[in-house]
């Protein structure tokens, strides 16, 4: 009997079941015949789904963590003894450049544009914002030149990495199709809206709270808060009493929360970053067979125009949003029409099946570059 190819996925800062690390990738290597690994921090150890989770315990003060970490994790990588490797944070950079030294395939899973992230960051002063980014961009693309391969979850990133690295590509976030079985007609669903995911004010939070006291909408609200003072802030808004609140949810409560839902909202507000984006929520709302109002972004009123799916709206005015809804639920046939044409859209294009042929094909062509 051949002997599996081990593979090693590496995360510090992610919980172990994160649906593009664990369920989407490290499953689908597994399933494929890959023996895989999954390093993870404070977290428990076990095997699920064929996938071997490795707990190592890191400091869990920022400053500490970023004294020791890497040399935890550099030393069970090293351990574990895997023929391609694959970490999931910038902060692990290091880490991956020790590793390649060692002759291992290496590849940096960029999930987000830190560099551009660093654009809006709160904590971050706004008079050093581009400095902070344009240092990180260089670091990370000096960094990435040197490694295997670099994914990136949106396909807007891989320009950049490509002048660097030419085996870079887009993986994207697409939904499992397998996830979408609740799929109630479109009558046994509630006149309610809903949004899935993290709970802030980029992601439009208050605008949200104040567009269903205008429209009187049920609203499904599913996710985390940003801080317990945003938490408290939200609940003491008009809208709450419209609210049903659900907090964080995991892939089956996910889908209870779509499969209660006319519409979807995705108002995030207009920060560099999310220009350049078509975030995740906006395929899992497509795969479950309901309509989209999401901002008036250039990039997603070119999708919205292709796939006929949903509306755009200015996502900083409330009486836009809450017009838009208004006018789905009046126009209900054609909403139902909009959720029928991004589920096609999704069974056919924007589903995890195209993006795994994506992810096999790369880790065969790395190892038979050193076959």
């Amino acid at each position: 009997m051949q002997q599996k190819i081990k593979v090693c996925h590496i995360t510090t800062l992610h919980p172990a079941k994160d649906t593009r690390i664990f369920h989407k990738q490290c499953v689908s290597l597994a399933a494929n015949g890959f023996d895989v690994k999954l390093i993870v921090a404070n977290q428990k150890s076990e095997i699920d789904k064929g996938v071997e989770i490795i707990n190592i315990e890191i400091p869990k003060s920022r400053k500490e963590r970023m004294l020791k970490a890497s040399k935890i994790v550099l030393q069970k990588a090293i351990e574990i003894d895997a023929a391609i490797y694959q970490f999931h944070d910038p902060e692990l950079l290091p880490v991956g450049l020790k590793l390649r030294k060692r002759g291992k395939i290496v590849i940096y899973d960029a999930h987000e544009d830190v560099p551009m992230q660093m654009l809006s960051k709160p904590w971050i002063p706004k008079f050093i914002r581009p400095i902070s980014s344009s240092a990180f961009r260089q670091y990370e693309n000096r960094c990435a030149a040197k490694l295997s391969a670099v994914i990136v979850a949106n396909p807007s990133t891989v320009a950049r990495f490509k002048t660097v690295n030419e085996n870079s590509i887009d993986i994207c976030n697409y939904p499992i199709l397998s996830e979408f079985k609740q799929n109630p007609s479109w009558n046994d669903r509630e006149d309610a809206v809903c949004y899935v995911g993290r709970i802030d004010e980029p992601r439009g939070i208050h605008a949200m709270m104040e567009t269903v006291h205008l429209s009187q909408s049920k609203f499904h609200l599913a996710g985390w808060f940003g801080s317990d003072e945003l938490k408290m802030k939200v609940e003491k808004s008009k809208g709450w009493q419209h609210t049903v609140f659900h907090g964080m949810q995991d892939r089956e409560g996910v889908q209870n929360v779509l499969a209660k839902s006319k519409i979807g909202l995705v108002t995030l507000k207009p920060v560099p970053l999310y220009k350049l984006i078509l975030t995740v929520k906006m395929y899992e709302y497509m795969g479950t067979g309901i309509p989209i109002i999401a901002s008036n972004f250039d990039l997603w009123k070119d999708f919205f125009k292709t796939h006929q799916c949903g509306l755009t709206v200015d996502p900083e005015n409330p009486t836009e949003i809450a017009n838009a809804i208004n006018y789905l639920m009046q126009n209900q046939k054609e909403a139902e029409e909009m959720g029928k044409r991004g589920q096609a859209a999704v069974r056919k294009i924007f589903n995890w099946a195209t993006q795994e042929k994506k992810l096999l094909s790369l880790y065969n062509q790395l190892l038979s570059s050193v076959s």
